[in-house]
């Protein structure tokens, strides 16, 4: 009727470089649940001390000075099954993220706390309606800035057939606030995640429209597009491929513009040794730039990997 899970985990990476890019980024992930008769509790937890360089470029952007980031997150949920087709649940969530040595560099402590109430209900035996109302609170001390978000979302998660189902949700914002950091006004979300089978492989495409917080003490709204591809070569060989696009933007400037694009493709392909051993080639494309800017970013990477998997 409950579980218990803490995964502790360390990532120590090398470059043979001038530039000062090692690092080790350190993480503990925990869940506890407990099930009841008609509901149940959770609660998710990390804590993950790394650095800007593997936390902040999708986000903020803000890669050019290499400062260690210490992020606590706590997550407690409440389920209850109203009926057996209906069932209601309340989230909560709170993250402090916190800088080490970031003075003049940009980045911003800050807390995200957010709440919602869901209400799902199960149309069919193949499709689920859900409705959420939510809110969130964006607080940077170092700006005396806050910024409060309220709004509603209605998703839809529905299986089309035995090959093809998707999840389309949309939804409305409303930002209020105080602070030079702050955002005031309304705007728009979206979701869009479909999943095709066929007897090789699969297809996903995903779209979306975000609003979260980022080191730069401010809200970015992400506009992001996905195209994944994975394929059954044979029962020895399997291959994928993956094109990730994403636009940021900042709601509220605090300095010069910042707005960016940031574009990710990756191709792997993996050979089965036995049961337990495999062997990888991978290579990814990662480009970003800043508006305004004609220079670019680009990175180029090919990795060799031998993974085991055992019981």
């Amino acid at each position: 009727r409950g579980s218990l899970t803490v995964a502790p985990s360390l990532h120590a990476t090398r470059y043979d470089s001038t530039e000062p890019l090692d690092s080790n980024d350190q993480d503990v992930t925990g869940a506890w649940n407990r099930r009841g008769e008609l509901g149940e509790w959770r609660v998710d937890a990390e804590w993950t001390r790394d650095t800007t360089l593997t936390s902040e470029l999708e986000v903020s952007g803000l890669v050019q000075t290499r400062k260690r980031r210490l992020q606590r997150y706590l997550a407690p949920s409440y389920s209850y099954a109203m009926s057996p087709r209906s069932t209601f649940t309340v989230d909560a969530a709170y993250t402090a993220v916190a800088y080490a040595d970031a003075q003049y560099t940009g980045l911003a402590n800050y807390t995200y706390g957010s709440t919602d109430l869901n209400w799902a209900y199960q149309w069919s035996e193949k499709t689920t309606v859900t409705g959420t109302i939510y809110g969130t609170r964006l607080n940077v001390g170092q700006l005396d800035s806050r910024t409060d978000t309220t709004g509603a979302q209605a998703r839809l998660d529905s299986t089309l057939s035995e090959r093809w189902d998707g999840e389309f949700s949309f939804g409305f914002r409303r930002n209020d606030g105080s602070g030079p950091a702050a955002t005031v006004g309304n705007g728009w979300l979206m979701n869009v995640n479909t999943t095709l089978k066929d007897e090789f492989g699969k297809w996903t495409l995903g779209a979306s429209r975000t609003v979260d917080p980022s080191g730069i003490g401010v809200l970015v709204q992400r506009d992001q597009w996905q195209v994944t591809r994975e394929q059954q070569l044979n029962d020895w060989w399997r291959g994928s491929a993956g094109v990730y696009w994403v636009i940021n933007k900042d709601l509220q400037s605090v300095a010069a513009n910042q707005d960016r694009r940031y574009r990710y493709a990756t191709l792997r392909l993996s050979r089965v040794l036995t049961r337990t051993w495999r062997v990888d080639a991978v290579y990814s494309y990662a480009w970003q730039r800043y508006a305004g800017e004609i220079d670019h970013a680009e990175r180029n990477i090919l990795m060799l990997g031998i993974h085991y998997s055992g019981e």
